[in-house]
């Protein structure tokens, strides 16, 4: 199973599911470029196509043979898209599984972020530009930020990762990772979401188990790009949990895990909404003891045994990918 995360986000999104899946499948993370752990890149570079090509990367790697189920969240979820379109025949002849979770297979441009009378399309303009701006002084950033209340920053995370209370740590938890991802590359990367358009790429998956997932009190992917992705997938299981926003897997990740455990599993429901067995519930608490959400050490920072290839053009850009149990090459390469 290969996990790819969303905009501004690394594999640490994946934290439960991690801790629930594995035994089950053997575990393939990674932090897109820019992201995480993964070296930064020329801006040019900063395309979800090149993701797309970073993740065909990651599989030649990380899983070279063998069936494959693939999940994608938020960005990593058109990632996914892109990867299908780039190499439909490995989605057809290896894929057995896919889940889509809260993302879209276009039109983002529509999507009014602030809801006042379309000033978040204003966003959608001028955002990127103003982050390029910033980018330029990082000291000046980060400054501010110190000055910024830090609770106001958490309000806004809170607004558009949750649609249910949830603990502080986690808003927390979802602020640093955000908070630790460069501004240039979410200057680089913004432009291309209204940009994305990959309806027909999901063709690839006709034949497949698809799991279409998302939160009725999503802000960033609301239900109709859900939706859409259902549409074009009849066969598809599209799941709606109530009182969820966009970070699905940390809000109620003991259902989003049930739906991950069997993913190539035959599906003939949609537009199913969770039984009363699928309720949100607060987080599980984690097997793993000490971990990312107690302010602990992240189990992913142990690289022992993870090697990585250098690309021999430049300039070079290394994207971290960690497999459970470990294989060979775990590290993969992408210009």
């Amino acid at each position: 199973m290969v996990l790819s995360h969303g905009f501004g986000l690394n594999m640490d999104i994946w934290h439960y599911q991690r801790a629930f899946l594995r035994g089950r499948y053997r575990l393939v993370f990674w932090d897109l470029r820019g992201h995480g752990r993964s070296s930064t890149g020329p801006s040019d570079h900063y395309t979800l196509g090149q993701c797309g090509a970073d993740l065909a990367a990651v599989v030649a790697t990380c899983a070279p043979e063998g069936p494959l189920v693939i999940v994608g969240h938020s960005m990593g979820g058109m990632t996914v898209m892109e990867f299908a379109d780039q190499q439909p025949d490995t989605i057809r002849e290896r894929v057995v599984g896919g889940a889509f979770v809260a993302t879209s297979s276009g039109q983002m441009a529509s999507v009014d972020w602030i809801g006042l009378l379309g000033l978040g399309r204003v966003v959608h303009k001028l955002g990127p530009g103003v982050l390029t701006a910033l980018s330029r002084a990082p000291s000046y950033v980060d400054r501010t930020r110190r000055m910024v209340s830090s609770d106001l920053e958490t309000r806004l995370v809170r607004h558009y990762s949750y649609a249910s209370p949830v603990p502080s740590s986690l808003v927390r938890f979802t602020a640093a990772m955000i908070a630790s991802t460069p501004i240039d590359v979410l200057a680089a990367f913004l432009p291309g979401f209204d940009l994305h358009d990959k309806g027909t790429a999901l063709k690839a998956f006709a034949d497949v188990p698809v799991l279409v997932l998302n939160g009725d009190g999503d802000l960033l992917t609301p239900l109709e790009h859900s939706e859409a992705i259902a549409a074009a997938l009849p066969e598809a299981e599209h799941v709606l949990l109530p009182r969820a926003g966009h970070m699905l897997m940390l809000e109620h990740p003991d259902v989003v895990n049930l739906h991950l455990a069997e993913p190539a599993r035959p599906r003939a429901r949609r537009d199913a909404p969770p039984g009363p067995s699928a309720a949100p519930r607060s987080p599980s608490p984690c097997p793993l003891g000490r971990g990312l959400l107690a302010g602990g050490r992240s189990p992913y920072d142990d690289r022992r045994g993870v090697g990585r290839a250098w690309c021999p053009r430049a300039p070079r850009c290394t994207i971290w990918a960690r497999a459970w149990p470990r294989c060979c090459a775990p590290v993969t390469w992408c210009c």
